[in-house]
């Protein structure tokens, strides 16, 4: 009879621009945390909280995948929102005639 491996369930959210990944301790987990440039072990809570960018929700995506992942409808729609963003950053950076649909755009000079 072969023992299946069970891995550990990790939970991603989205709170105050910041991505919190919760699991119980599991030191493959830990070490991706830790490989993070930019991250936060918030003791009282028992969560990382990294920076919310679209490459350090890739790159957590990509290390965990061999991990189950509950990823919260907060957090994936901050993400496809960020993603339509830089596409349209790329868009008006080749085409000088397009429009900028973002927040940021308000603060921009013609």
């Amino acid at each position: 009879m072969q023992i299946k491996e069970i891995k550990t369930m990790i939970y991603l959210n989205f709170r105050e621009n910041k991505i919190e990944l919760k699991s119980v301790y599991d030191p493959e987990i830990v070490a991706i945390c830790r490989s993070m440039p930019i991250r936060k072990w918030k003791n009282e809570e028992k969560v990382w909280r990294f920076p919310f960018t679209v490459e350090n929700y890739e790159f957590l995506l990509k290390k965990l995948a061999f991990f189950p992942i509950d990823i919260t409808p907060d957090l994936k729609k901050a993400y496809r929102q960020e993603k339509e963003e830089i596409e349209q950053l790329k868009k008006i950076k080749t085409n000088p005639d397009a429009k900028l649909k973002s927040k940021l755009s308000k603060k921009l000079y013609p």
